[in-house]
């Protein structure tokens, strides 16, 4: 598993009470899990540890 991504945009009757037109908010994860049996975490090519990554976003239309 590598990359995985999560999205959910609120309903437009909450968000029009604050007068936004669209707002959704999303997740990612990249490099969530390795699955092999001598992976010690460690990128032959670079011969550095693997990172994860995060990203958290908001969009919104006024």
């Amino acid at each position: 598993m590598d990359n995985i991504t999560v999205s959910y945009r609120l309903p437009q009757k909450w968000t029009k009470v604050v007068g936004i037109q669209d707002l959704r908010f999303n997740a990612s994860i990249h490099n969530v899990a390795v699955f092999a049996p001598h992976y010690d975490g460690w990128d032959p090519e670079s011969n550095s540890p693997m990172g994860r990554t995060f990203n958290f976003g908001i969009n919104f239309t006024l």
